[in-house]
């Protein structure tokens, strides 16, 4: 203690930067020796040098270096600091600093936060301070938010109140609705390219990857404080996002980092009532709509960006349940639904995909029809638009990679549904019917076979997603020489390959039996698909090791 006390004591009256960094480095050195000991942090004879560390008045190294150790304090031992620091004022000084021009006085108050809105068991006294006299955080964050989301204030300090808010809004609100969330949310639309192989026939197989954190069981106790603090702080923030992207409209970053954190907050259903009652979801079509309108305006087509995260948004919170499905498309309060009106902007797009600003929406669109088709409401949102159908099929049948890629990835995602299968594979089967017959696995017969790995993959995929249906089972075991390109273990040289294959193979012995019992040829090949699993993924004929060895002794 007494050895700190003198190194603060040098600290001001340091008379150049020299100095000044040099008692920095020998505050930084005592620290590290005690880092167990934090005892000495809560004292009366520390309190007043803390605070003009906190002053803004002092060299950008000495407020960082304060914020640091009071931050290893808290995560050492957040008993003892928390109520203390806060009681005193310390906390209400370095939650000032936020705004400083000094981007890592800044990051280290937003790390300092971060720890403490994180730790439910000792926050209490900050976050849900019920006494008016003393409850400086909730006016404090009040007040920097509604100053900073004005049009020509500060936009990075802005950015920063924003990931306080974040989160303050993204608690674990509710266990079922975490589960659902954390199980299903991508990060964007683009990722549904990362689709692999799933043993878990008739779930979505989106790479566990862009799974945006494990589900984790909550107390009761955990469920009432998520819900005190998301009540607390959800206004104005959600109000001020709102109403700051539609002042932004001129600011991409800041629009794109707003609907960032919206999205996040939508896996709760009383954050996305917020944000369907504050009219962010109109506020989005009135955008989308500007585009069928004029393409060729310039302003449209340089906002391609943001335009394309508003479609991603639509589609990753749809996907995350019926119920929000209908919250975001459906519009109660007038006779025409907002979904159908989403729908007809998607139709303008693809049917005028060879217009600049269309093509630059078009790879969104077709990825985000399929994410929104994942819930049966969703689904019945795309169905009921015959015309819209043909125009998001046709695209199966493009020469073009990309488009071959994101469609095809598109398709399977929707043909492993959330729902039953049996609930939702008729209506899937009217989207298949929607190209003439025969010509969808005509074109798959030769992409499966494409030298190009993202098209041979993304055609695995289509396969082993049609396979989970009934109709699509019987629809790709037609498919001329497929069944004899299946069971041949050496077409197959890289690894995910072979997984595609043998899932493929796993998924029609444990669904479709009933498809090869109708004569002896058909369940002999069903026999064959058994003994093709029962060896496994990556069985090596015997025929084929006494071929590699010949070679390699010749």
């Amino acid at each position: 203690m007494n050895e700190l006390i003198k190194v603060f004591e040098e600290l001001k009256n340091s008379k150049d930067e020299d100095e000044l960094l040099d008692c920095c480095y020998n505050i930084k050195k005592i620290l590290t020796s005690k880092i167990n000991n934090y005892t000495f942090l809560v004292s009366k004879e520390i309190e007043p040098y803390l605070k003009i560390a906190l002053s803004g008045e002092v060299h950008t190294e000495v407020a960082i270096v304060t914020i640091k150790m009071l931050a290893m304090a808290i995560k050492k031992d957040p008993e003892m600091t928390i109520q203390h620091f806060n009681e005193c004022g310390i906390l209400q000084l370095v939650f000032k600093q936020i705004t400083s021009n000094s981007i890592s006085i800044s990051q280290s108050v937003i790390d300092l936060f971060t720890t403490i809105i994180s730790n439910k068991n000792y926050n209490k006294c900050i976050l849900l301070n019920s006494d008016t006299n003393t409850d400086w955080f909730n006016e404090t964050f009040k007040k920097l938010v509604l100053e900073y989301s004005l049009p020509n204030a500060n936009k990075i300090i802005f950015f920063r109140i924003l990931v306080i808010g974040s989160l303050l809004l993204n608690l674990n609100l509710n266990l079922e609705e975490s589960i659902t969330a954390n199980s299903n949310l991508g990060i964007g639309v683009p990722q549904i390219e990362t689709i692999k192989p799933n043993s878990s026939i008739g779930k979505n197989s989106i790479d566990s990857t862009i799974i945006t954190s494990k589900t984790k069981a909550i107390s009761k106790e955990e469920e009432v404080y998520n819900e005190q603090v998301f009540k607390k702080y959800r206004e104005p923030f959600i109000t001020t996002l709102v109403s700051a992207f539609n002042d932004s409209s001129d600011d991409q970053i800041t629009q794109m980092n707003i609907l960032e954190i919206i999205e996040e907050s939508c896996k709760y259903t009383v954050a996305l009532e917020s944000i369907v009652n504050a009219g962010m979801i109109k506020s989005l079509y009135e955008i989308l709509k500007k585009t069928t309108v004029n393409e060729d305006d310039d302003s449209l087509s340089s906002a391609s960006p943001v335009l394309n995260k508003i479609i991603s948004f639509l589609a990753n919170v749809s996907q995350l349940s019926n119920e929000k499905t209908e919250m975001l498309f459906f519009d109660q309060k007038d006779n025409e639904s907002l979904g159908r009106k989403f729908i007809e902007i998607f139709k303008y797009h693809l049917d005028h995909s060879e217009n600049n600003l269309s093509r630059k929406l078009k790879m969104t669109i077709l990825a985000s029809v399929g994410i929104i088709g994942i819930n049966s409401k969703g689904l019945d949102l795309i169905i009921r638009d015959q015309a819209f159908i043909k125009s998001y099929t046709e695209f199966f049948l493009s020469n073009d990679q990309d488009t071959i890629v994101t469609s095809y990835n598109s398709f399977s995602i929707m043909l492993k549904p959330n729902d039953k299968i049996y609930l939702v594979s008729d209506k899937l089967y009217q989207i298949y019917q929607s190209l003439p017959d025969g010509l969808l696995m005509s074109k798959i017969s030769k992409n499966y076979n494409s030298p190009i790995e993202e098209i041979k993959m993304s055609s695995f995929s289509l396969i082993q997603a049609l396979c989970v249906h009934s109709w699509g089972a019987s629809e790709v075991i037609k498919i001329p020489g497929f069944f004899e390109y299946l069971m041949n273990r050496q077409n197959e040289s890289t690894k995910l390959g072979k997984e595609w294959k043998y899932c493929i193979v796993q998924t029609l012995v444990n669904q479709h039996k009933d498809l090869f019992t109708s004569n002896a040829e058909w369940r002999d090949r069903y026999h064959q698909m058994e003994s093709y699993i029962k060896k496994g993924i990556h069985f090596i004929p015997y025929e084929s090791i006494t071929k590699v060895e010949n070679e390699f002794q010749g």
